[in-house]
């Protein structure tokens, strides 16, 4: 109506003060730009609200989960970042619920790869691991979802900041989904918003350069796009819990993610997927052993930290014809790496971690850093029998396996003709 009356004004007024023709198709052009441009925006509001609404009643109802701590958030300081989903929910979450929430609310994308990485590295291996991150995980791979702790450390500043690379570039649908502990987040208070509304959007304030917080609270990892916040502060085995609902949405979602023309071409049922495990502490041999109760499939990089160490062991059992290693190699193996031991009871715990997981070393494996991509395609191969790559998606199977180091594998390459997938070449590859 507005624009309307506008026009009829511009149409009333040019009549008793002609400007000539270009000057008044200039002035109903932007006229007729204006109202477009705002019905554009007033129809994308609408239906955004209409799914913010939805997205709520969801969460209220459905996942049963926080009343107020859910929404939206955007960091205060950094204006290029994108805004993020949250939602903070208890171990007791129903984790077909959660994913449901993933797909129809949060719209994270279907994805041709899942990893779940955890651990640590130091300061100065950022850059180093922030390239390989891009080139295995993010450049080649047309889809990729990542899961992390969701706290920001050195290792996930790496992987979102080679995910930040990625989104300035076109046809980007991977995405980062970080898992904290509720207690451990800075400035947590500022994610809370009111009874049965949440906070749409809250803005967060992010530690400054160098800034130190109190008590070991963290602030949540940057360029993250969704946050699943878990609030298990009275929960005994609070790692064990994470784990196990990673675990889970891990073995939930890339069953789920299958598309139609895989399952019909190949008879498989599950998306590639892998937790990967770099560097880390004490808290990250935990978490191993967590994996491995959970009868997980890990993939350790030999690098510094706990992942180092455990490859080192690793290796000397298999080396060896023994079974198992004797808690006197496991001591002398950390007693060589000093800074690890701090007391006896510090001692008794790492040793005890490290013999559960040399128990469980059927299901661990070792990518050398200087070969990470070429060793993690390689595995990914090798343990989902199959893995898809670009927009021409290329799928590799397993299709005659002998041992590890003798296998028969074919490539199929898919090509989209209109709304179908077609097979558009193949070829059968002796050995790897």
């Amino acid at each position: 109506m507005e624009v309307a009356a506008n026009m009829y004004k511009l149409k009333l007024s040019s009549s008793h003060n002609y400007q000539g023709p270009t000057e008044l198709s200039q002035q109903y052009s932007q006229l007729i730009c204006n109202y477009l441009h705002n019905d554009f925006l007033s129809s994308t509001i609408i239906s955004y609200q209409i799914q913010e609404e939805k997205e709520k009643d969801f969460i209220l109802n459905q996942l049963s989960q926080s009343l107020d701590t859910f929404g939206e958030l955007k960091l205060s300081t950094d204006n290029n970042s994108r805004s993020a989903r949250y939602v903070k929910v208890t171990p007791s979450v129903n984790i077909e619920k959660l994913k449901q929430l993933f797909l129809d609310h949060w719209l994270i994308l279907q994805a041709d790869l899942l990893v779940c990485i955890t651990g640590s590295t130091e300061k100065e291996r950022v850059e180093y691991w922030e390239k390989l991150f891009y080139e295995t995980f993010f450049k080649d791979a047309h889809t990729t979802v990542a899961i992390t702790n969701g706290i920001q450390d050195q290792l996930t500043k790496a992987l979102g900041n080679a995910m930040k690379f990625r989104w300035n570039q076109p046809l980007c649908k991977s995405s980062l989904l970080g898992i904290p502990f509720w207690h451990q987040i800075y400035n947590k208070d500022q994610l809370v918003g009111a009874m049965n509304e949440g906070k749409y959007p809250a803005t967060y304030t992010k530690l400054r350069e160098n800034e130190i917080t109190d008590g070991d609270e963290m602030p949540l990892a940057e360029n993250h796009e969704y946050y699943v916040m878990l609030d298990a502060k009275n929960c005994s085995k609070s790692y064990e819990t994470r784990v196990g609902i990673i675990s889970a949405l891990r073995e939930n979602i890339a069953n789920t993610w299958v598309p139609e023309f895989w399952t019909e071409r190949t008879g498989l049922k599950t998306v590639p997927s892998l937790h990967l495990v770099i560097g880390g502490d004490v808290v990250t041999l935990m978490e191993v052993n967590a994996l491995l109760q959970n009868h997980q499939i890990v993939a350790l990089v030999n690098c510094r930290g706990a992942t180092g160490l455990l490859c080192m062991a690793l290796n000397k059992l298999r080396n060896s014809n023994l079974q198992s290693l004797d808690k006197e190699f496991v001591e002398a193996v950390l007693t060589k790496q000093g800074s690890w031991l701090t007391g006896v009871s510090q001692q008794s715990i790492i040793i005890d971690y490290f013999m559960k997981i040399l128990d469980k070393s059927d299901l661990v494996h070792i990518i050398d850093p200087d070969h990470f991509k070429e060793d993690f395609y390689s595995l990914v191969i090798k343990l989902c029998g199959c893995f898809v790559v670009g927009l021409l998606r290329c799928m590799i199977i397993v299709i005659n396996m002998t041992n590890w180091n003798n296998f028969e594998y074919k490539i199929i390459y898919f090509e989209c003709k209109g709304s179908v997938w077609d097979v558009c070449n193949t070829s059968n590859i002796q050995g790897y």
